[in-house]
């Protein structure tokens, strides 16, 4: 029977593990760019649909202010930059990875919504 240190370790996909906080770290920057070029989108489709008029918001806080245009930018854009400062401070940690993935992936659903919203009022 072998020592432990004899297990290879297939979870990880670093071949030097004192890397593997830079290449998380390098994952959770690729992850926030996309975030904030779907957030881009989400703020474009955002702006059009209040435009074409029967929008609500469904996000509670920005509902107060959704027909102030320069206010709901602001909020948008300040929202995902104090996210993307408080990620990309502590980006090496495995927590902050888990978590850059749950904002993609919960902005990858807001785009699909957008998309069957769009679909849908044509």
């Amino acid at each position: 029977m072998g020592s432990p240190s004899d297990i290879p370790e297939v979870y990880s996909i670093c071949s030097d593990p004192t890397d593997a906080p830079r290449v998380r770290g390098n994952r959770v920057i690729l992850l926030l760019i996309l975030v904030w070029i779907v957030g881009m989108f989400d703020l474009m489709f955002t702006l059009l649909a209040l435009n074409l008029g029967n929008f609500v918001e469904a996000n509670p806080i920005a509902a107060g202010f959704i027909h102030d245009t320069e206010a709901i930018v602001a909020f948008k854009i300040g929202a995902l930059g104090l996210a993307t400062v408080i990620l990309l401070k502590f980006r090496r940690h495995r927590f902050t990875e888990f978590c850059s993935w749950v904002i993609c992936a919960v902005h990858t659903l807001l785009a699909f919504l957008w998309l069957a919203y769009y679909f849908s009022a044509s």
